[in-house]
């Protein structure tokens, strides 16, 4: 990472404490009662009806969890349970060589172990030694070179536990696979994994440092382990500051807004916690200790709702990909904060963290495509070329703190979803659609409109024009020349702009007031623009009041509004991402030239 941009970071953290600062009072317990709710949410009449080898991924998680609260002294009545499921798990593994489940599952199961080989008989921790020590990576593992993914890191996790242990040399191994692996990582020490989608998605670069952090953490100090840590503390600095002003980890991609994502910004933060105590910067290391309880708590709406994705339709399939269910991902959420746990020092005090001081501007390098900012209480973020699996280009969350985040907006929508959406039976309606939709601006073709969101691949470059604990603004430009000119998601066509060079800006000023855009297109016409308003998300449905430059939106008491210049109409038609159903405000500019300011109560 740059030092200019570590040396901006580090000016951010030097503000003085926000007024009315209050410390969370969260500690490791904290922790623990989230974990044993994941826990509780399958009952142990489940459990003991489980098989290991149906789904050791989900079933060694569930191990690993319980083991940590049986450590802590915690839901005593399982223990008998949970030795026969370790059992049954360690007697699996031969079952489940070469499948990719089982690349997940040794970690998890060597966690469990270290945390209870000495609470078990000889005889009991002997058997399952014996087990795990049979595990070899060429014979087991699905994923076994640097080349694969992140799932190879997983799969080293368990390696390296298993070697602390003394079940194995993991050295040449790690040999065979860390050059590759650090050679994944950007500028920013963020992870790369563009095999999983078209683009690098934002929650696998946190889950594989997460990993990571558990090969340093049981001593790992071979011939890579100095590149890694100093990449792993870059890439700590990234997650701390992407942070939203709700807390929540950044949408982009496969598997975003599950709970756990959270989860991992807690382990990852209480990880870097220890490192910067350790090092004597106790401003740092209090950033990182106040952003990991902060994201544990903004979990805790949809977790009291016994979901495990930010919505609350009864379908729990709503929401996920093929891969997300229930099952698997509630407990995901228990043992990645698990992780966490292992790691969580309650005397280092919470300190402000940059989600919640704000006033910078933040750019991930061009593998992720990402522009973040944070003032006055509120965050955007922005995709300038988005992977349309998941994704649209352009504005596609604002949060304020304290605010429910689907209210305004926590990730665009897409024409082609890779994980299921409320439509037709599921959403009790028949006009709900998919579509390439995101707050921004489009203009007219052909006599059709055409819209932002559904634009890749064009130029862009940003402009940071102020940064201040009061206002922070900042100006982005996507320019298409020639031959190169905008094309649409869902098709090949050129985009009918009859200029040279056509452009469009988008000036940014966000302030405690809310978020301002200033919109200028040149070299097209017809300038007009789309603002997500939330009908529904799953459980409770919104009052949408509008006028000819205005639109409120109010849930549970917040409130959030939409004014313009242009005029505003609210069409009927529904369209669903993986939160919930929101009508799309459509606002006709007076010119080519925009004025819209969005704000939230």
């Amino acid at each position: 990472m740059e030092e200019n941009k570590k040396r901006k970071m580090r000016q951010i953290l030097q503000q003085p404490l926000p007024n009315g600062f209050k410390r969370t009072g969260m500690t490791k317990e904290s922790y623990l009662d989230v974990i044993e709710q994941c826990t509780r949410a399958y009952p142990m009449g489940e459990m003991e009806q489980m098989t290991a080898a149906e789904d050791i991924q989900s079933y060694s998680r569930l191990v690993s969890s319980l083991a940590l609260l049986l450590s802590a002294g915690r839901m005593p009545d399982y223990r008998a349970l949970w030795e026969e499921m370790m059992t049954r798990a360690c007697a699996a593994l031969p079952l489940v060589k070469k499948q990719q489940r089982l690349d997940f599952s040794v970690k998890e199961l060597m966690i469990a172990y270290r945390l209870m080989k000495g609470h078990v008989s000889p005889e009991t921790r002997n058997g399952w030694r014996e087990a795990l020590s049979l595990v070899t990576p060429e014979d087991y593992y699905k994923y076994i070179t640097g080349e694969n993914n992140n799932i190879n890191i997983y799969n080293m996790a368990g390696e390296a536990l298993r070697g602390a242990e003394g079940m194995t040399d993991a050295s040449a191994y790690f040999q065979k696979c860390w050059p590759a692996q650090l050679e994944r990582f950007d500028e920013n020490g963020m992870y790369l994994d563009e095999g999983w989608g078209k683009k690098n998605p934002i929650l696998y670069d946190l889950t594989t440092r997460v990993q990571m952090q558990l090969i340093l953490g049981c001593g790992y100090r071979g011939a890579f382990a100095e590149e890694l840590d100093r990449r792993m503390a870059d890439g700590g600095l990234m997650t701390l500051f992407m942070q939203s002003a709700a807390f929540q980890l950044p949408y982009g991609g496969r598997s975003n807004q599950y709970l756990f994502n959270e989860a991992l910004i807690a382990s990852n933060c209480e990880y870097e916690a220890v490192r910067w105590k350790e090092r004597g910067d106790l401003v740092l290391a209090g950033a990182y200790k106040r952003a990991a309880h902060l994201a544990i708590q903004t979990v805790g709406r949809w977790l009291a709702a016994k979901k495990h994705i930010k919505n609350f339709y009864p379908q729990p399939e709503i929401g996920c990909e093929g891969y997300g269910y229930y099952t698997k991902y509630m407990i995901t959420l228990g043992s990645f904060l698990a992780i966490g746990c292992l790691y969580a020092d309650d005397t280092i005090e919470e300190l402000p963290c940059p989600a919640e001081l704000g006033g910078y501007v933040l750019t991930t390098s061009a593998q992720f495509n990402k522009v973040f900012a944070n003032c006055g209480g509120y965050s955007v973020e922005l995709d300038a070329d988005a992977d349309f699996q998941y994704d649209s280009t352009g504005l596609g969350r604002i949060h304020k703190a304290g605010v429910p985040t689907e209210l305004g907006l926590s990730l665009p929508f897409t024409a082609t979803p890779s994980y299921t959406v409320a439509t037709g039976s599921c959403a009790g309606v028949p006009n709900v659609h998919t579509a390439n939709l995101a707050i921004g601006p489009g203009w007219m073709d052909g006599g059709k409109e055409k819209y932002f969101s559904e634009q890749s691949g064009m130029a862009h470059s940003l402009e940071i024009l102020g940064e201040s604990p009061e206002q922070v603004s900042f100006r982005i430009t996507y320019q298409a020349e020639g031959a190169s000119m905008m094309k649409a998601a869902s098709s090949t066509e050129e985009a009918s702009i009859n200029k040279e060079k056509a452009s469009l800006q988008e000036t940014y000023i966000i302030d405690s007031s809310g978020v301002t855009i200033d919109t200028m297109l040149s070299g097209a016409e017809g300038l007009c623009y789309r603002v997500p308003l939330l009908v529904t998300n799953g459980r409770d449905t919104t009052q949408i009041e509008t006028g000819e430059h205005t639109a409120r939106v109010v849930l549970s008491g917040h409130c959030y509004t939409v004014s313009t210049n242009g005029r505003l109409t609210v069409p009927p038609e529904r369209y669903a991402n993986r939160n919930g159903e929101y009508r799309a405000a459509h606002i006709v500019a007076p010119d080519n030239t925009l004025h819209t300011k969005l704000s939230l109560q």
